[in-house]
């Protein structure tokens, strides 16, 4: 049964993730606590800390310093990436500062080497220019010795993309080379369905050969062979692909509870696409709701829910005495019409529902999934049950099978609106 595989950080942590039949998320171990600060700053004074309040007791200091002195490449990274994000967002929304507060000037202001890490990070990922452009000006007059994964951010460069993937999605795998031999990876997965977006993103501190030794023990304890799936990629076409996907996803996508780094980490996901080089090739979107029409993956001839008889399902399950207490209309079909891709590209079946499925599409992939249009998602606790009891009596499963899976779902569609980012 293909599965979407793809590995966590820090370090030590090497997750197999999302099939509902492969809940041992890690692996490896339980692995340490998130790196990252909450993603709203704590505000520092605009003065010199007095020596009752020493820089050492600051917030900010105390996120930054382990983060800046640990062996992993990527800590600082992961600790940095949301406070550009904020920086970048409070440069546009300066009422929810205190009145002539600049966040960047406390950064400027306080010239320790955490702050002049930061101000490196700022010059390289932050999107806004003048920012960048502060930051970089503030830089020249700092002296504090930095390691190569924050001075060395200005002379990165991606050196290899590879990619593997499921019948749902991609894992895209870029390495950097910054001086002195530091290598990190950054690996995002892409879902193609509805349409290409990134679900998950990711920086590890080693090499791409490290990683995908690491990756290669995993798959073989499962019998699978990550060499038998492994495509090489242009850096030009990693890049349009990305692109794409980032395109696709909002700004403001909830933290999962799943994902460690995303998307506080999206900051250093636009930096290393900016890396590489434009005028790639990227996903045919036109190719069955954002399946990609490479070798490596078929492009079906028709949509999941058309048989080949010509059977319309989408068309069968609205019309069916099931759907009879549902309000008809183009989000009950956009609804029908998507679980059907979901299950059509992950297990084969657009029919085929059980109850850890069930479970599984109910609480980890719908609450999360930024490209269904918000008019569907409100159908979805009064309509999915229906669609799936009808599913279900299509394919002849037994009344205990079908009574079984609506009971595994009853409750998380009570909490399913709760569990929905608001838009």
């Amino acid at each position: 049964m293909p599965i979407s595989r793809h590995i966590s950080s820090p370090r030590t942590r090497w997750n197999v993730p999302t099939s509902p039949r492969r809940r041992d998320r890690n692996p490896l171990g339980q692995g340490a606590a998130r790196q990252h600060p909450n993603r709203r700053v704590p505000h520092t004074p605009q003065r010199e800390p007095s020596p009752a309040e020493p820089v050492a007791e600051n917030p900010l200091i105390r996120v930054l310093r382990p983060a800046l002195r640990s062996d992993d490449p990527a800590a600082f990274w992961v600790s940095a990436a949301p406070l550009v994000m904020e920086l970048a967002d409070l440069r546009h929304h300066p009422e929810e500062l205190p009145e002539g507060v600049d966040l960047l000037d406390t950064f400027l202001e306080i010239d320790v080497a955490e702050t002049t890490a930061l101000l490196h990070t700022v010059a390289a990922m932050c999107p806004d220019e003048e920012l960048r452009s502060r930051a970089r000006v503030g830089v020249t007059a700092r002296r504090q010795p930095m390691p190569p994964q924050v001075s060395g951010l200005a002379q990165a460069s991606v050196t290899e993309a590879l990619a593997f993937s499921d019948s749902a999605g991609e894992n895209l795998m870029v390495e950097l080379a910054l001086p002195r031999g530091v290598r990190a990876v950054l690996i995002t997965y892409i879902p193609w369905s509805p349409a290409p977006y990134v679900k998950d993103a990711f920086v590890i501190g080693e090499s791409l050969e490290e990683v995908n030794d690491t990756y290669r023990e995993i798959m073989a304890r499962d019998g699978d062979s990550l060499d038998e799936v492994l495509e090489t990629v242009t850096a030009a076409d990693a890049g349009a692909r990305v692109r794409q996907a980032l395109a696709n996803t909002p700004a403001d996508v909830e933290q999962s509870e799943d994902w460690e780094q995303w998307p506080m980490l999206r900051p250093f996901v636009e930096f290393v696409v900016n890396l590489m080089p434009k005028g790639g090739t990227g996903y045919d979107e036109n190719a069955v709701r954002g399946v990609p029409g490479s070798a490596s993956l078929p492009v079906p001839e028709r949509p999941p829910w058309i048989l080949e008889d010509g059977t319309d399902l989408v068309e069968k399950f609205t019309s069916s005495e099931h759907a009879a207490g549902l309000e008809r209309g183009k989000e009950l079909e956009d609804l029908a019409a998507y679980v059907m891709i979901l299950l059509e590209a992950s297990f084969g079946d657009p029919l085929g529902w059980d109850p850890e499925l069930a479970e599984w599409i109910v609480s980890e992939v719908l609450p999360t999934v930024p490209m269904l249009p918000e008019a569907a998602v409100t159908r979805i606790p009064a309509a999915l049950p229906v669609l799936i009891a009808w599913s279900l009596e299509r394919k002849g499963e037994e009344p205990s099978v079908i009574a079984r899976t609506l009971s595994v779902i009853a409750p998380l569609l009570e909490e399913f609106p709760a569990r929905r980012p608001a838009r």
